[in-house]
């Protein structure tokens, strides 16, 4: 009863105001690098540099923003995802390319030498970056460590569905990046895990990787993250984020944390979510209850035919062409990923858990639900009197910005979170 008293305290006055795997620092190359930020010009379908980065390859070679980019060696270039992914699969650093360029009415050829990724920078702690083994391959892990010898906590972030890079020596100011420096800077050490084939990770594509072997993976950081001398193996924490909080409970009960933080999670079975959360999206929306109802009748029907009895796709949107739209949804992952996924019954997995548990969500959040983090913490509190908390963050949205609205963003990252979060991790280090 204290400790949840002085949480809450330090929480109510914050918002108020407002397989074993190894690590090693160096084997794991880093990616190469260009040294152009790119868009696509849907006009004239091609590639177009939107920035040149200072001392990079690029630069060097000449090339300026506007430039249209047209080849990379003999291959046409239709995105920037295939680029990033002829770079990542096809080069090392040091090797030459060559790049076709329409500058104007020229067709220009530049010759330029791959350069290093540049990677993120502190001036007040310490950022490694190192790597864990794994059976599909080396992933990228990258670690901020307050400037002290003494073993300190730790809290590992495990992200959501996305394939995209944590990776961000360029954007500092992402939220989870924002949220990770401010914790370390508060004697928090943290640790992230780049997902197979983004980034420096090998291993297959990403969205390939079924649910499984994800969780598998952050599991092994996780043993990983408990053998560091700087870290205290006793106060070690999980901070869940989207559908890395399922990751995150389902990962505590094979390997024990002192406490999970989630934020903008996901409580409930996954088609459960789907519909609840398309439901509060139409309301918001003022649809008429009717036409809602309508709705959610077909899509009930499409998650049935695709997640639970495992039809693909194609097949799914032919029976039912009006919600082919809906379905591309979840072109983002492979169909054993959702099928995976569909299967996790969430309230089971958090009623086994018997650590201590954050529930955050933003007031402005509508991708997750108010209630499933609510639903969190009562299951387990039911178990354990007194161990988890919910907090409702104000002026936050589900990627943790600063927002006054659902549509008005004041900055990209809500201070308030951090705060709330430090402060939580704080006290429950001081738990038995």
């Amino acid at each position: 009863m204290q400790l949840r008293k002085k949480v809450l305290g330090a929480l109510l006055f914050i918002v108020g105001i407002g397989v074993f795997c190894q690590l090693s620092a160096q084997s794991l190359p880093r990616r190469p690098f260009i040294g152009l930020d790119l868009r696509w010009n849907t006009e004239e379908e091609v590639l177009e540099v939107a920035r040149v980065h200072a001392g990079s390859a690029a630069e060097k070679a000449g090339i300026l923003p506007g430039d249209r980019l047209l080849r990379l060696d003999d291959t046409p270039l239709k995105s920037y995802t295939q680029l990033l992914e002829l770079v990542r699969r096809n080069y090392k650093v040091g090797d030459k390319v060559t790049l076709s360029i329409r500058r104007g009415g020229q067709l220009l050829s530049y010759r330029l030498r791959l350069g290093k990724y540049p990677t993120e920078q502190a001036p007040d702690f310490a950022i490694d970056y190192r790597e864990i083994k794994t059976p599909q391959g080396h992933l990228r892990c990258i670690v901020t460590r307050p400037p002290n010898s003494q073993a300190v906590p730790a809290v590992l972030f495990i992200q959501g569905i996305a394939c995209q890079s944590i990776d961000t020596p360029f954007d500092t100011q992402r939220p989870y990046t924002q949220l990770l420096y401010e914790l370390t800077r508060q004697g928090v050490a943290t640790i992230r895990v780049e997902k197979f084939g983004i980034g420096d990770s090998e291993g297959p594509d990403c969205i390939e990787v079924d649910f499984e072997t994800e969780r598998q993976a952050f599991l092994q950081a996780l043993r990983a993250v408990k053998q560091y001398d700087f870290v205290d193996s006793t106060q070690v924490f999980l901070l869940g984020h989207s559908v890395g909080g399922i990751l995150a409970v389902q990962i505590a009960n094979h390997e024990p944390v002192k406490g999970i933080i989630v934020y903008g999670t996901v409580g409930r079975r996954w088609t459960d979510y789907l519909l609840e959360s398309r439901r509060r999206l139409f309301m918001m929306k003022g649809k008429p209850e009717a036409e809602i109802d309508d709705y959610l009748n077909g899509i009930n029907r499409c998650n049935v035919e695709y997640f639970v009895l495992h039809r693909p796709k194609s097949e799914v949107a032919n029976a039912n062409p009006a919600y082919e739209r809906y379905l591309r949804l979840f072109d983002i992952r492979s169909d054993q990923y959702w099928f995976q996924l569909q299967e996790v019954n969430v309230p089971a997995e958090w009623s086994r858990y018997d650590g201590f548990v954050l529930s955050l969500w933003g007031e402005f959040d509508v991708a997750s639900l108010e209630e499933d983090h609510q639903m969190i913490a009562h299951i387990v509190n039911k178990r354990q009197p007194e161990r988890a908390v919910y907090v409702r963050v104000p002026q936050a949205d589900h990627g943790m910005r600063w927002t006054t609205s659902y549509r008005e963003v004041v900055a990209p990252y809500n201070p308030v979170i951090g705060h709330i979060v430090n402060q939580w991790i704080q006290a429950v280090c001081q738990a038995p």
